[in-house]
């Protein structure tokens, strides 16, 4: 598979043939019935010109001959141009295929950053579409326009043979026509890239309400979506309509231009064949050939202008594959080994997200022992999820080293089987259970799968359906709670087995009883280094290491008793929760003692 990512000095006409060049033989394949049928075309005028001049002759038996030879070319004619546009088929899905995969492949390398830069709706419209526009500059425009000027030229030729004032005054339909055509296609361009614009915004607001279709009908703003749909399909249709009449203008002009000049040469034609000049079947061929000469005219024009509409879009996708990546990293199986006993270390580490001005963390310094338990803590926005995934390698640090076990999280392949990483809002797939516990881990059996999710407090609520295991998940897993979807994903947190466990509020969705399950199991971890982020702060007083973290910065540090001591932000904040659970105590208790 060719590849697409190239220095941005390439010029796109270079990428673009790059696609290309590993089909060439099967492309000149696909390209050799245009010349067949292009050929066809004009042996079609000096057939009509003999069978019409046979006519005269009475010659029944030659006529017949002749019908024969045309009957039989005409089908290997369309036999040829139907064998070419298989192979145009074939050639457009396998390039199409090698776009795709290498957008998809760039996809997986971007940085989290660069996402979160990036809006969904965009990234499936380059991929899905623009990707598709680049195999219809060869395949299509590039055919088109080869396959008309070859028409043109054979029967430019033809007729010039005969009698080049005709051919010049067929000819010079082509110019005029060509340039009312582009006097509208600048237009119509204009348009049609407002109408794109206004697709990818339906687009982003149908996705948009998709994902947020349960706030939207308990706050009831239906209508406020509703009437944001309804301005675009409007201003959608009033595009369409002034498009449709620009298209109309054009086409009529352009008959008028063509039949105006066909009157005159027809007038020509005739005046020759009166004065005996060329016969009735030369008549008929001039004819013909000279009607055949406008569309290749309004063929080349079009072809020309939906190539540079397909250039722009492939210059999108050119624009994603230069987006800058996460180093190109080899993915082998193989667990990385342990170059350091420090399990995590911070140094000098910044990161930016978003513009400049947004800096998450400055000169963070941070290290954690293998085999310690680490909880972060502190107030919404301070770091702590983010902190998470850069220990993932989900984030690159714009300056300073951040390693696992001494081994940089650069290389973010490496980095990542070193950890298992619960997400405070996880992904579940649409597939069965089983291969979303066991997805983390190749050539699991249902043995570990289960004990996982027994570890995970899963397996009840997971055998109780009917196919257990087996049970295949909606989208969006539409038949698991939120917590069940938590449990399943720290199912496979525990299945991975890696020496690091990463936990965004892995409870914040769970009942008290599967959060003492959670902590249980991770308290049998041993010898794994652990570090959540919590806001349940009773959750993580018997932790090894608390750190209290605000606007990306460790505030404090210690445990449980030392930073009680300390009377500092991790106190008052444990004396808050604390102080809400004895009065939500109280208030359960007086509503018992009042029933």
């Amino acid at each position: 598979m060719p590849k697409l990512i190239k220095a941005k000095k390439d010029s796109s006409a270079k990428r673009i043939i790059a696609f290309f060049l590993p089909y060439t033989i099967l492309i000149a394949a696909a390209f050799m019935p245009m010349w067949i049928y292009s050929a066809y075309n004009f042996s079609f005028a000096v057939f009509q010109k003999i069978i019409i001049n046979l006519m005269g002759t009475k010659d029944i038996e030659a006529l017949k001959k002749l019908l024969g030879a045309v009957l039989a070319i005409s089908i290997g004619a369309i036999a040829f141009l139907i064998s070419g546009e298989f192979l145009k088929s074939h050639i457009q899905n396998l390039i199409v295929r090698d776009i795709k995969l290498s957008m998809f492949e760039k996809l997986n390398s971007l940085s989290m950053s660069k996402l979160n830069q990036l809006g969904s709706s965009d990234i499936f419209c380059r991929i899905s579409y623009f990707s598709e526009s680049i195999v219809k500059i060869i395949l299509k425009d590039f055919y088109s326009i080869i396959y008309n000027v070859l028409v043109y030229s054979v029967a430019f030729f033809y007729l010039a043979c005969s009698n080049v004032f005709i051919a010049l005054a067929a000819a010079s339909t082509g110019p005029v026509i060509f340039l009312a055509g582009h006097f509208f296609k600048k237009k119509q361009d204009k348009i049609i890239g407002q109408q794109n614009q206004l697709d990818r915004q339906v687009r982003a607001l149908c996705h948009e309400v998709l994902t947020g279709m349960k706030e939207i009908r308990v706050f009831g703003v239906q209508k406020i979506f509703l009437d944001s749909y309804t301005d675009e399909i409007k201003l959608r249709q009033s595009l369409t309509f002034k498009l449709h009449m620009l298209f109309t203008f054009q086409s009529q002009i352009s008959n008028i231009i063509k039949g105006g000049l066909n009157v005159v040469v027809l007038y020509f034609i005739s005046i020759m064949a009166i004065g005996g000049k060329i016969t009735i079947g030369e008549v008929v061929a001039f004819n013909y050939l000279f009607g055949i000469m406008h569309g290749p005219v309004l063929g080349i024009s079009n072809s020309i202008n939906t190539m540079r509409e397909n250039v722009r879009n492939s210059k999108t996708v050119f624009d994603f594959m230069d987006i800058e990546t996460l180093p190109d990293n080899k993915n082998d199986n193989k667990r990385p080994e342990k170059k350091s006993d420090m399990a995590i270390s911070l140094s000098n580490v910044s990161l930016t997200i978003g513009s400049n001005e947004y800096k998450i963390f400055d000169k963070l310094d941070l290290n954690i022992r293998e085999g310690e338990k680490v909880a972060l803590v502190g107030l919404s926005g301070g770091g702590k999820s983010t902190l998470l995934k850069l220990l993932c390698g989900l984030y690159i640090p714009d300056k300073g080293e951040a390693e696992l076990f001494g081994n940089s999280i650069k290389n973010t392949e490496t980095a990542r089987k070193l950890v298992a990483y619960i997400p405070q809002n996880p992904y579940v797939f649409p597939q069965t259970i089983a291969m979303n516990i066991g997805v983390g881990k190749e050539g699991t059996g249902m043995d570990e799968i289960r004990a996982a999710a027994a570890l995970s407090g899963a397996h009840g609520f997971i055998a109780d359906r009917e196919n257990g295991y087996d049970t295949v998940l909606k989208e969006n897993a539409a038949n698991l709670s939120v917590g069940q979807k938590q449990r399943i994903a720290i199912a496979r947190a525990f299945l991975k087995n890696s020496p690091i466990i990463l936990a965004d509020e892995p409870t914040a969705f769970l009942d008290k009883d599967s959060e003492e399950v959670f902590y249980k199991s991770i308290n049998m971890q041993k010898g794994k280094t652990i570090v959540v982020a919590a806001h349940k702060l009773y959750t993580i007083k018997g932790f090894d290491r608390i750190l209290v973290l605000e606007k990306g910065k460790i505030i404090e540090e210690g445990n449980h008793d030392e930073l009680m001591v300390q009377n500092g932000a991790y106190k008052k904040m444990f004396l808050m929760q604390s102080n809400a659970g004895e009065e939500e105590k109280a208030k359960n208790e007086e509503k018992l003692f009042t029933a």
